[in-house]
């Protein structure tokens, strides 16, 4: 191996233990934040079940699996950030894409329209 090349797989090993020191520190601050935040059982507790069914296997011929339930959050935990029930259509289409293929029939239209940034409350 010339010297060229042993010192270009030197620098790209340096690189490497660069960018592993940076994630470190960044790994080691969360670590710290999370410890902080909830290392107290108490701050653990974001809510409480309000319904929840025994789960249930082979629940029809596709031998599926029913594990739901509903719980309710506890709101000063989560005011600043919960935006509420939404279904997030994600960006690959447009909200006029997104209208099109739920109502494909202008004649019919439902009223209904996906806002623009595809964040549908219900």
């Amino acid at each position: 191996m010339s010297t060229q090349s042993r010192r270009e797989v030197l620098e790209a090993k340096e690189d490497q233990l660069k960018k592993a020191n940076k994630d470190g520190v960044k790994l080691q601050a969360f670590f710290k934040e999370a410890n902080t935040q909830w290392h107290d059982i108490a701050r653990r507790n974001i809510g409480f079940v309000d319904w929840a069914p025994k789960i249930a296997t082979d629940v029809d011929e596709h031998r599926y699996t029913r594990d739901i339930g509903t719980f309710e959050i506890d709101p000063q935990k989560f005011k600043d950030n919960f935006q509420g029930n939404v279904v997030d259509f994600g960006n690959k289409y447009s909200s006029h894409e997104l209208n099109t293929m739920f109502w494909p029939s202008s004649s019919n239209p439902s009223g209904l329209k996906i806002p623009s940034n595809r964040m549908l409350r219900i």
